[in-house]
């Protein structure tokens, strides 16, 4: 059930990421951009628990890396 769920919450999520890209108008674009992000909470909490520590690994690693290359940034600025 949580993945019919996550998969219906995803699907609106996508389609109005596309909608908030296309449309015109500010109104549209805001209410566009506001129904993608409830639904991306949503679709966090329905995922299933794989798509979670997949997530989750993603974020470490790219949070690792940015931490990196920021050290790296102020090593050789202090140079």
């Amino acid at each position: 059930m949580s993945l019919i769920l996550w998969s219906i919450t995803l699907l609106i999520a996508v389609i109005a990421v596309y909608l908030s890209i296309k449309v015109t108008e500010e109104i549209e674009r805001v209410a566009a951009v506001l129904t993608a992000l409830i639904c991306l909470v949503f679709c966090l909490f329905f995922a299933p628990l794989p798509i979670k520590i997949a997530i989750l690994l993603l974020l470490l690693m790219s949070l690792n890396y940015t931490v990196n290359l920021i050290s790296r940034y102020i090593s050789s600025d202090s140079d």
